[in-house]
């Protein structure tokens, strides 16, 4: 455990230094010639590519290291990459969070916020950062944009799908383009909503949805069959996410009875003890987000219950996500 933060340390400098494009570019270099193409010191890249090849990031062939099939997510343009992630949990502000979760922990509070109400506040001074985070957040949201696209059966009659606080709309996006006929409404604060016009107007999306710009906790806009949460939830206090299901309750019913909230969240193992991926995702949005955690399924259930909703159904999706869909309460079956 205590080895795990020079691992994530490893795959960040191995990216920061640009190794994956310049070996991907070449096929194979040796370390000397990695080195001189990253601008770093021959002995010291020699050290990091060995640490990387026992983690399997790369092969050697002959003296010289080329990819491995695991480290081609490293590379910015690769199907399902992990670059964004990398760079952005590899960032000073993910590291400070850990760092002073000790402080978290005595005072209740993430203290990497500084006062600050969200780490999107603090990303809004950090434009660079802000941006590898909504690449972070595309890349994270594709598999599961493209999964939810797939349940063509549950779009049968439906005209709009409102995403909130759906980042650039990387998840919207995809539900549009499997979906044409469909119109998108995304939801987003004002700094991310114009990345979010430009990214959706780049994916070709630019007549088909609409940005608003505004807190999810204050602008849902009714109308829409179909409101997307999309790990949502887990950022939030259970005081916080009754107050924004309540909202969204109001808004569904006043956009009649085929209204649906589609909620995706990693659910936490029931069983305490039981080990998940969600067990460390749960200590960093303690770091990051006041009442930040994740949740069993019980939990989040009775949260939905608390605003006055009802699953309807509960769906596994892929990398631990689950889809749960849920009604007004008094909504018929």
């Amino acid at each position: 455990m205590i080895n795990g933060p020079l691992r994530a340390a490893a795959l960040h400098a191995f990216v920061s230094v640009g190794g994956p494009e310049h070996l991907a570019a070449a096929g194979e270099l040796s370390g000397e010639e990695l080195a001189a193409r990253c601008d770093a010191d021959a002995a010291m890249m020699g050290q990091l590519l060995s640490a990387l090849h026992c983690y399997g990031i790369v092969s050697v062939r002959n003296g010289c290291y080329h990819l491995s099939p695991t480290g081609m997510v490293l590379l910015p343009d690769a199907d399902n990459s992990m670059y964004a992630a990398v760079k952005v949990t590899g960032s000073w502000l993910w590291w400070r969070a850990a760092a002073m979760l000790d402080e978290t922990v005595r005072t209740g509070y993430p203290a990497v916020l500084d006062g600050a109400r969200d780490p999107y506040e603090r990303l809004a001074d950090e434009p660079d950062l802000a941006a590898l985070f909504d690449q972070f957040m595309v890349s994270r949201s594709a598999a599961i944009g493209h999964e939810l696209a797939s349940l063509a059966d549950r779009f049968v009659g439906v005209q709009t799908v409102t995403d909130l606080g759906g980042g650039q709309g990387g998840v919207l996006a995809a539900i549009l383009h499997a979906h044409p006929t469909l119109r998108g409404v995304l939801v987003e604060r004002a700094d991310v909503a114009a990345r979010a016009s430009a990214y959706l107007a780049g994916q070709g999306l630019a007549e088909q949805t609409t940005v608003v710009v505004g807190d999810i906790f204050s602008v849902v806009y009714p109308g829409a069959q179909r409101y997307l949460l999309s790990s949502i939830l887990h950022n939030w206090s259970d005081l916080d996410c009754v107050t924004l299901l309540t909202l969204i309750r109001t808004a569904m019913r006043d956009s009649g009875p085929d209204a649906e909230l589609w909620c995706i969240e990693a659910v936490k193992p029931a069983q305490p003890g039981e080990y998940s991926p969600t067990i460390d995702l749960g200590l960093r949005m303690m770091a990051m987000f006041p009442g930040g955690k994740e949740r069993t399924l019980k939990e989040l259930l009775a949260l939905m219950e608390q605003a006055g909703l009802r699953c309807r159904t509960t769906l596994s999706l892929a990398h631990g996500q689950t889809l749960l869909i849920a009604v007004p309460a008094e909504a018929g079956n």
